[in-house]
């Protein structure tokens, strides 16, 4: 017993191949990897031993999860089950599971003689559960990871399959016959296997005997068509791709015979000809053809037939000829029995097809071409054409319809077309006069200047209409074809006479570098190669930096003579091949024997540093930590390890990269810097310090009362666009301020931001990468600091440096992914992100939290600490590594300013309408409507004011400016947070005056970036619609209830609350011309207007809109509810006698205190305020706080109490007490009184 159980335990010590498995660099999948192999070494042990040693075989048994007993399976055996231990399957699935992660972990480490031994293991753990593990899909696909394209493996499965009862085969065949395909498939890549021969011959017979139920299902059509391309040698599906039309041509002598293929021969043609004749029988193409399992299977049968000289293919023509028309027309009108004559007509011969237009299509190809689905098989009929007096009657009849095909979009049929005319001159030419018809380029000027331009965009020619850049597909490919033509140089000629920038735009397209490709390919004379590289030598560092444009120069290199490469080659020789393209091409042109300089242009401002420029820099870097350090430790709070993760970044960022003056902070030509992760204010501080703009020992009164240098920067230094430290919204002020500079002010500057890794959960991020990247900001680069730890645990993603990578990719933008510690890497990140275009740049920064410093360097819990005692090693530490302790020398980058373009501040103090209002007094108009006509007269008159709306602008009326000016309307979509970032971004520096608009209702998801730009200064208007219950059916999700409560509390903002279209036109002036944050509440309903044209409006003035010496109360009201206060008056007045005063506010902050007091006291101290808003911070609550010094005015309020419902806007101000009836009776029931 002891002998025998040590021997059992000396198996179980791994092998060679094992320990590599457990030793392998991910150390839980190298586990996993290893338990597997050691639980089949287990299941190899002798089964005899379970029987001496019954406690040794059930530890064995209990550690391979395998519960049966060696008597089980005899017992099993012997009752003749197919599937022997289905009461353990679940432990097998289980099993395969998890060797098939194994598998697709390890894939690279398994060794041959591994799989062999895997292989054979896995073999005996299915015995008797194929046909269960075929049923089970996940079960299946787990198992086809694990085989792969191992053939041996499942021939051995589908032969034990091949055992069961007939019944069973068909079973699996109908029910899971895509899962039986998919072994067939690999099975039969297995050669000279006679099992493969017999598992064929029966499957097929079954097949046969069974083709009526197996034909229409998905999983049994699959598996005809293997078993016919096994048969065939053609593969399945081959009507997806080119390689059929070798069936379509006379040398059938180089096909694939099935006598090479099998040793059966006349068996496998029987079985052959069996499934071919049932497959390839009119009566079922008739009647099963418009489905998709069979049509599938009649496409490949075709395409196999025809592998066997078309026997089955020819019968069919008699019977078609003798269908009846509608029935064929029909038929090719159905998407997939479409497909089937599609391809009956490709492997058809000539003779065939012309017989089926003689008799079938002749006067009908007029009513079929313009179908969508009938067009591709005319199309097959086209390219068979030959030059026949009857194919030509054919194309005839398809060319009179030319102009119906086109105006339908067939572009595929007009393609089929040039390809029949090609090498037909008098073809050619009266197809391309059709073509030139059809985009408006008859004229000879307009054909030689414009003519390549609207074939590759598929657009007529407009006079003074600027055409699409866009290039279709069909325009590529037709521009191809035409480069074939006999009139091939006009185009080519055309090529050349395209200006740089648009020959590079069309060459660095994927669809229009083919299309450059084939016409480069015309130059045969040495003269047109010549003059095709002095094309791309101006173009030659873009066109060699990206894989589309490397092509074409590949392209132009191949189709020269050796001589003729010289400049291609000497133009090379001056670039340095930083890209995989770049390296190909350097390989392709031999250039590694040219010495190659760093890229170079005008353009570049940031070249790679020297030596002494990059140690400078380390150095900076480290005395930015230094004085970080001390800063905090001075104040004993703030971030430090924040601070040194992102040192490098900043030296970098401040002392080689961005280009500004220090003198002058807030010169508009300067590049611009957010630092999004505002708790780290303290080394952007330092940076100013070792830029010159603030003495060193300020950074001592960090966060101290007296000083501006807060825990978190704000616009009180001059050096501070935007107030920070809220995070996740650096960026959307970033984009702002990117669009305004590249869009608006259209200068060569750019904008930096830092985030943090853990404010990369924000959503706001993610809306301002999406904005970023679709307006195409190249001009903004987002450096995103990623040093692993959070404030309380470390952030979601870690140092998982590629799935930012992917993330950013997604969202257009260019990634740089660096180490954010070394200088020189930063250098490159930096300078290349200013060559990239059309794309922002993220750099992708992996640093490490208090980087620099002993014992808190990626240490959890120094998040928000100063490091107390820990500053004095930290400090020396740190400076040890400073090689020049004195002041650096480094010269700070100055921005470039253009002569013709000098930016200045603006002054929005007396932007004004371009003309009055003009309304006529009881017209009813929205107040949402005046918003938008105001708006476009302020934009006449100001053309810094630009527009900003969350995808409601034909609800907001802001699509009226769009109209007017398209090129200052900013549509941010249903992102709220980011168009609020952005709008403050837009306002920075006072470069424009930003209004952005949506639901009054949405701005409440934006309340932190208001917030944060009321602290921030920001000059932004906001303008929400659809305020309160009256915008009716839509619901409480809908209306904008919170919005006045909200706006009131921003400190330094300005509240609107116009009640018609005349006020509203007045207070979107005043709110441009008053500086901060404005709200501009507008409604949904048609209100009338009831102030003249002429009236003037002031900022915290109300109006008094009625009154009477024997006014009672006094009635405080705004917008929707002043109508309702109207209308409550006159029944007042009328049966009760009751005469009350009106006051419509305009604003409700500042509000007009003392036009408030006196009326109130002039009515004997009695005041109701009505509005369609929440009580809380509404009007109540505002005049309220007015009128509160005043014990002998009192106050009663009608708001909206309750949650609202949908509803008509009437009934829903009624059922919420704020409706005429409602006044009434606060009045006159005394309640108000």
């Amino acid at each position: 017993m002891s002998h025998k159980f040590d021997s059992f335990l000396i198996f179980c010590i791994p092998s060679e191949p094992e320990k590599k498995f457990f030793n392998c660099k991910n150390c839980a999948i190298g586990w996993q990897v290893g338990w597997h192999r050691l639980k089949m070494q287990f299941i190899k042990f002798n089964v005899e031993e379970d029987e001496k040693f019954p406690e040794q075989a059930r530890r064995r048994q209990n550690f391979t999860g395998r519960y049966f007993t060696h008597a089980a399976v005899e017992e099993s055996k012997k009752s003749g089950s197919s599937n022997q231990y289905s009461g353990k399957f679940e432990d097998l699935k289980n099993y395969i599971q998890q060797l098939s992660q194994t598998v697709q972990s390890n894939q690279a480490n398994i060794s041959e003689e591994e799989k062999d031994i895997l292989f054979k293991n896995l073999l005996s753990e299915c015995n008797g559960h194929e046909i269960s593990v075929l049923r089970e899909k996940e079960c299946f696909n787990n198992l086809r990871i694990i085989i792969g394209n191992n053939a041996s493996v499942a021939l051995e499965l589908l032969w034990k399959i091949m055992q069961s009862k007939k019944k069973v085969i068909l079973t699996l065949m109908a029910s899971w016959g895509g899962s039986l395909e998919k072994l067939l498939a690999v099975a039969f890549n297995e050669s000279e296997e006679p099992r493969k021969e017999k598992i064929l011959l029966k499957l097929s017979e079954i097949a046969a005997e069974n083709f009526d139920l197996l034909s229409v299902q998905h999983g049994g059509s699959h598996l005809l068509r293997r078993l016919g391309s096994a048969i065939s040698g053609v593969e399945k599906g081959s009507h997806n791709n080119n390689a059929t039309q070798i069936f379509s041509t006379s040398n059938k002598d180089e096909l694939k015979r099935v006598e090479a293929n099998f040793l059966n021969q006349a068996e496998i043609i029987s079985v052959y000809n069996n499934l071919a004749g049932q497959v390839l029988n009119w009566k079922s193409i008739r009647e099963l053809a418009s489905r998709e399992p069979f049509s599938l299977l009649v496409q490949d049968f075709i395409a196999y037939d025809a592998s066997f000289n078309s026997t089955f293919l020819n019968g069919l023509l008699p019977f078609i000829l003798e269908e009846n028309k509608k029935t064929i027309y029909s038929m090719l009108t159905n998407k997939q029995a479409s497909r089937v004559w599609d391809q009956y007509l490709r492997f058809s011969s000539i003779e065939n097809v012309l017989k089926l237009y003689d008799n079938c299509f002749r006067g009908s190809v007029a009513s079929l071409i313009s179908d969508q689905y009938a067009n591709y098989p005319l199309q097959q009929m086209i390219r068979k054409a030959d030059d026949s007096f009857l194919a030509k009657e054919f194309y005839e009849e398809v060319l009179q319809c030319f102009n119906d095909i086109w105006k339908a979009q067939l572009y595929g049929v007009v393609h089929s077309l040039f390809i029949f005319a090609r090498e037909k001159p008098e073809l050619e030419a009266r197809l391309l006069e059709k073509i030139k018809t059809r985009l408006n380029c008859r004229d000879p000027k307009i054909f030689e200047t414009h003519f390549l331009r609207c074939l590759l965009s598929l657009q007529c020619y407009v006079q003074n209409k600027p055409l699409p850049k866009k290039i279709k597909y069909f325009g590529s490919v037709l521009t191809q074809t035409l480069a074939t033509f006999s009139t091939k140089e006009l185009f080519f000629e055309q090529m050349l006479n395209l200006p740089n920038e648009e020959f590079l735009q069309i060459s660095s397209s994927n669809l229009g570098s083919y299309a450059v490709e084939a016409l480069v390919k015309v130059a045969e004379k040495p003269d047109q190669r010549e003059a095709v590289v002095n094309k791309i030598l101006p173009i030659m560092l873009k066109l060699a930096g990206g894989n589309i444009g490397s092509r074409v120069l590949e392209c132009v290199w191949e189709n020269c003579e050796v001589e003729e490469r010289l400049p291609i080659m000497d133009a090379m020789s001056k670039l340095r091949f930083n890209s995989q393209a770049g390296k190909r091409l350097a390989a392709k042109f031999f250039l590694d024997k040219y010495k190659i300089s760093c890229w170079s242009t005008a353009k570049m401002p940031s070249a790679l540093p020297d030596l002494h420029t990059i140690q400078e820099l380390k150095d900076i870097a480290n005395k930015l930590r230094i004085h970080s350090i001390r800063a905090t430790n001075a104040s004993n709070s703030g971030h430090p390890t924040s601070c040194c993760s992102m040192a490098e970044i900043m030296s970098v960022l401040f002392f080689h990269a961005m280009k500004y003056d220090p003198k002058n902070p807030r010169d508009p030509h300067s590049d611009r810097f957010i630092l999004s992760k505002g708790h780290a204010g303290p080394i952007l501080y330092a940076c100013w310090v070792e830029a010159g703009l603030i003495p060193e020992n300020e950074l001592l009164n960090l966060r101290k009362i007296d000083s501006d240098l807060e825990g978190h920067p704000t616009p009180r230094l001059s050096f501070v666009d935007v107030a920070t430290g809220s995070l996740g919204q650096g960026l959307s002020c970033a984009a702002g301020m990117a669009y305004v500079m590249k869009f608006l002010d259209k200068i060569d500057s750019r904008v930096y931001c830092v985030l943090g890794d853990g404010e990369s959960a924000e959503g706001s991020v993610w809306e301002a990468l999406h904005f970023a990247g679709m307006y195409e900001l190249d001009n903004l680069v987002a450096i995103f600091d990623i040093n692993r730890l959070g404030q309380s645990q470390p952030a979601s993603l870690g140092h998982r440096i590629d799935v930012y990578q992917q993330r950013l990719e997604a969202f257009g933008w260019n990634v740089e992914c660096v180490d954010g510690h070394d200088v020189e890497a930063l250098c490159r990140s930096f300078s290349s992100a200013t060559r990239v275009k059309h794309k922002p740049t993220a750099i992708v920064a992996k640093t490490f939290k208090g980087f620099g410093i002993p014992k808190v360097e990626d240490q959890e819990n120094w998040h928000g600490k100063a490091l107390g005692k820990e500053a004095a090693a930290a400090l020396e530490a740190i400076n040890s590594r400073i090689k020049n302790l004195d002041r650096h020398k480094l010269s700070i980058n100055l921005p470039r300013i253009d002569p013709s373009n000098q930016l200045k501040a603006n002054d929005f103090s007396t932007v004004h309408l371009s003309e009055p209002p003009n309304y006529k007094i009881g017209e009813k108009v929205a107040t949402r409507l005046a918003y938008g006509t105001a708006l476009v007269k302020l934009g006449k008159s100001c053309d810094r004011v630009v527009a900003l709306d969350g995808d409601v602008k034909n609800s907001t009326f802001a699509d009226k400016f769009k109209n007017a000016f398209p090129d200052r309307f900013i549509e941010c979509f249903i992102a709220e947070q980011n168009m609020v970032g952005v709008a403050v971004g837009c306002s920075t520096r006072g470069r424009t005056l930003p209004f952005c608009s949506t639901f009054a209702t949405f701005f409440t998801r934006a309340f932190d970036q208001l917030r944060m730009g009321a602290i921030s200064g920001a000059n932004i208007k906001c303008c929400g619609s659809h305020a309160g219950v009256s915008i009716g059916e839509d619901g409480p999700s809908q209306m904008g209830l919170e919005d006045i409560a909200m706006f009131r509390t921003l400190p330094g903002s300005t509240v609107f609350y116009p009640s018609d279209a005349v006020s509203c036109e007045r207070a979107v002036e005043l709110a441009a011309r008053v500086n901060g944050i404005c709200f501009i509440r507008t409604g949904r309903p048609n209100t009338p207007v009831i102030y003249a044209n002429e009236e003037q409006f002031s900022i915290g003035q109300a109006k008094i809109v009625r009154h009477s010496e024997t006014d009672c109360l006094m009635i405080v009201t705004a917008g929707v509810t002043l109508f309702e206060a109207f209308t409550a008056a006159d029944v007042l007045a009328k049966e009760k006698g009751l005469h009350v005063c009106i006051c419509d506010l305009f604003t409700v902050k500042p509000i007009d205190k003392r036009t408030l007091a006196e009326q109130a006291k002039r009515v004997g101290g009695k005041v109701l305020t009505v509005e369609d808003h929440y009580p809380e911070g509404g009007i109540g609550d505002a005049v309220a706080s007015a009128l509160a010094e005043y014990s002998d005015i009192k106050l009663s309020s009608l708001a909206v109490n309750a949650l609202p419902r949908s509803g008509p806007p009437d009934s829903l101000m009624d059922m919420f007490g704020i409706s005429a009836k409602h006044i009434i009776e606060a009045i006159s029931m005394g309640q108000a009184i």
